[in-house]
């Protein structure tokens, strides 16, 4: 995927370059022609300088489609490049990762993640009919909430905050920092609004009246569990709903002091030290964290799970497919054996705890931590969990089970020694470890 996108990042380069010589180019080749045009209707004008200018005309005309050729040549090789690549990732095989539907039992939890993928995208009429036609079960107060939200980004994007407001006004209980932080990013905003529009008083008086409280702001106490609307937002998801929230917390005097120093350069905001607080993504951003606080807030990912999915399918996918086609071009069997091959390599997909393929994948795509033993250096499994002994020392189970069986009948009471320190426990005193 990673190469598509340079791809295609080079190739609208290309374009835009291509565009741009091109009106150059015929641009000049029309102030030519206009100038020739205007000799030949010049009665005065003497036959071999109109010879002369006809001439260098033809050679203009020549020079200009000679050079259109060359970049117009770069911009198809391009074009044919980027085409190649995708036709790549539509060749996967994509029915030997479900050859016995083993997706099927997911499809109800798949068709609710591709509605709320359409309305986290703003999409609310195709999402409507989705929902009605699919099997996702999602309530109307969803609906609205998202109606909601988008009501705000849009007036976020105008420069109205009201509506911002009121929402963070009407769910600070919901906050583990009561809102504080989304309420100071509105009043930021508000503040350098009136800065750009020339009302420094006035900006000055705003900021004195409500940056005051952030001073000494000190931390609210959070409910334990929160359910909102078939949601469930547990502790975790709360702590996220604050982003950045510890580090501003601490930093609101420091970003306080910045924003007044604003002032001082409100004459000449382009030129300023302060002029990435004026830059055109500053409301986007502010837009951004209004999406990724409320579905957090409500239960959802900060990022929307089916992008994520597609973005690792993107990835893992055709280099699953391509080892698990070569397997099968390797068993000469015949077309009963092969389908019963086909099935069986379909089934590895739950029954084994690891893929045919190593799989690289970026960090914003990783969610799990991975235990190896220290012992026997294989990776822990379900079946065979992390074990903390009470030392604090952990291996994987078959580890813990072996070095006990090694030692029974030699050690009192069952008991065996720990392989990274000198004290000894027996094999009922471990205990399973979660990451």
């Amino acid at each position: 995927m990673d190469d598509i996108l340079a791809s295609n990042n080079k190739l609208l380069k290309i374009h835009d370059s291509f565009t741009k010589k091109s009106e150059k180019s015929i641009n000049s080749l029309i102030k030519s022609a206009t100038e020739y045009k205007s000799k030949m209707k010049n009665n005065g004008a003497e036959p071999n300088d109109l010879h002369d200018s006809e001439k260098e005309l033809k050679q203009s005309v020549k020079n200009t489609l000679a050079e259109l050729k060359e970049i117009q040549k770069d911009l198809y090789t391009n074009v044919s490049k980027l085409g190649k690549q995708v036709d790549k990732i539509g060749k996967v095989n994509l029915d030997i990762c479900d050859e016995n539907g083993l997706l099927e039992e997911f499809h109800d939890q798949i068709d609710v993640e591709i509605a709320l993928h359409l309305l986290r995208s703003g999409r609310f009429d195709l999402a409507e009919v989705f929902i009605e036609e699919s099997s996702a079960q999602l309530s109307d107060m969803v609906v609205e909430q998202f109606k909601m939200l988008f009501r705000i980004v849009s007036e976020i994007n105008n420069n109205n905050l009201g509506l911002a407001f009121k929402w963070v006004e009407d769910n600070k209980e919901r906050f583990e920092d009561g809102g504080m932080f989304l309420e100071f990013q509105l009043f930021k905003q508000e503040y350098l609004t009136l800065i750009q529009n020339n009302k420094v008083f006035d900006a000055y008086s705003y900021g004195k009246k409500n940056f005051t409280k952030f001073l000494n702001y000190k931390p609210k106490k959070i409910k334990n569990e929160m359910d909102y609307d078939g949601f469930k937002c547990e502790e975790d998801c709360k702590k996220a709903t604050s982003t950045g929230y510890e580090q501003t917390k601490l930093g609101y005097l420091d970003e306080i002091r910045r924003l007044m120093g604003v002032i001082v350069y409100a004459k000449r905001l382009d030129s300023s030290p302060y002029k990435h607080y004026f830059m055109p993504s500053a409301k986007q951003i502010l837009a951004d964290l209004f999406t990724k606080s409320f579905c957090v807030l409500f239960g959802l990912p900060a990022e929307p799970p089916l992008t994520i999915t597609m973005n690792a399918g993107l990835v893992a996918l055709p280099n699953i497919s391509k080892v698990a086609t070569l397997k099968l071009k390797q068993q000469s069997v015949t077309n009963q054996q092969d389908l019963k091959k086909r099935k069986q390599m379909s089934d590895a997909w739950y029954n084994h705890n690891e893929l045919s393929a190593e799989i690289n994948l970026a960090d914003s795509l990783c969610f799990h931590s991975v235990f190896a033993c220290p012992v026997s250096k294989e990776q822990a499994t379900e079946t065979n969990p992390p074990m903390m002994m009470p030392c604090g020392h952990v291996i994987c189970k078959e580890s813990l089970e072996k070095l006990s069986k090694s030692n029974r009948g030699t050690s009192p009471a069952g008991k065996f020694k720990c392989p990274y320190c000198p004290q000894h426990f027996m094999e009922a005193e471990a205990k399973r470890v979660y990451f």
